[in-house]
């Protein structure tokens, strides 16, 4: 009976996960739609895209470091994961640190990315062991899939070369910005759901013991 109950409530929590990837999934376009359509402007940095971009990588940022806080022996590597995000996140707001002067966002996250490797190095050994245990566990598929769509697909698939060779003459560089930036966002749904549920599950890969 145990058993029984236990893979009915796996079964359950698997649909519920399944029906929420679908919502994300199908929020992404309906985003870009909103954005092009309804409120009738342009992909730019102060888009709703954008700003969801920049939630994304808010909310994987928060949730490595909250696991740096809890989990000191993975310290090393989730404050590095942190970082990241935190410099993804800074990257996204360029367009408020051009405000003081064009580029400026490299400075925070230099200063960032300084402090995340300071606070790695004053807590060795809980990088390598960590981050490996962490990467066997299926939260992880979500955080690291993102990233790689976020660094190698959508720079390699919006690229103006790409849609100007697909749309010749009729080529729009907002039909491109809206499909690279939806892509985008796809990405920091990912990472972020992904994240989300890193840090419910301990951040423990899957050498996890069941609670």
């Amino acid at each position: 009976m145990d058993t029984s109950r236990s893979n009915g409530n796996r079964l359950l929590w698997t649909a519920l996960e399944f029906v929420l990837l679908c919502l994300l999934l199908a929020a992404v376009p309906f985003v870009v739609y909103l954005d092009t359509n309804v409120l009738g402007q342009e992909m730019s940095e102060e888009s709703l895209t954008e700003l969801l971009h920049n939630i994304g990588a808010f909310i994987a940022m928060v949730c490595f470091y909250r696991g740096a806080q809890t989990h000191p022996d993975k310290r090393a590597f989730l404050v590095l994961g942190g970082t990241l995000f935190a410099i993804l996140s800074i990257r996204e707001l360029d367009f408020l640190f051009d405000y003081i002067t064009h580029g400026f966002w490299l400075y925070p996250a230099l200063a960032m990315l300084a402090l995340g490797i300071i606070i790695a190095l004053r807590n060795k050994g809980t990088f390598v062991a960590p981050m490996l245990q962490y990467l066997t566990g299926r939260e992880a598929t979500f955080v690291y899939l993102g990233f790689a769509l976020l660094i190698i697909f959508t720079r390699l698939f919006g690229t103006g070369d790409l849609w100007e060779g697909v749309m010749k003459e009729n080529y729009q560089p907002g039909v491109k910005a809206a499909i690279q930036e939806g892509l985008e966002l796809l990405s920091y749904m990912l990472i972020a759901y992904g994240a989300v549920a890193s840090l419910r599950a301990g951040f423990a890969g899957a050498e996890r013991q069941p609670t």
